[in-house]
């Protein structure tokens, strides 16, 4: 009888911590805790998990050649860009409202796509997913399939 009441405990704890109920609830709340989420089985359909497309690289490597700079971009998109360009004038989108100066924006094709932004905070692993801004002002410069490179005059 013990054994199955201890069984049955562990069997709970990791069926919630595992983020099976995450999942099964369809959930995407991505900035609290209050049910734990796993990279693993929800991190492409919530933007956790930066899961980039031929699109989006090609996108990053037209920015590169063509030094649109500097570039904005939501947290995975800001990710793909350090690793590819490797300049520190990349930003994430939380400098958005702060841009005094014209500058380029990464809409990756997840964003295109779900018509979100994930933006990163302080707090390890946990990530705000945001609507699109008005983009009706934004000049688009490239396009690969879904991707796209925007232009934007302040």
């Amino acid at each position: 009888m013990r054994v199955w009441i201890y069984t049955i405990v562990i069997l709970s704890y990791f069926v919630f911590t595992s983020g099976t109920v995450y999942e099964a609830m369809g959930s995407n709340v991505t900035d609290t805790f209050i049910v734990p989420f796993s990279y693993a089985l929800s991190g492409e359909r919530t933007g956790l998990a930066g899961v980039h497309t031929q699109d989006d690289i090609n996108c990053v490597l037209w920015i590169k050649e063509h030094k649109a700079y500097p570039i904005l971009a939501d947290y995975n998109g800001r990710n793909l860009l350090v690793s590819i360009v490797k300049k520190s004038n990349t930003y994430g989108n939380i400098m958005l409202p702060y841009m005094t100066e014209s500058f380029y924006y990464l809409m990756r094709s997840w964003n295109t796509q779900n018509k979100k932004m994930i933006g990163g905070q302080q707090i390890s692993g946990v990530r705000t997913m945001v609507d699109l801004p008005d983009m009706s002002d934004w000049e688009e410069v490239y396009r690969s399939g879904d991707s796209v490179v925007y232009r934007i005059e302040r």
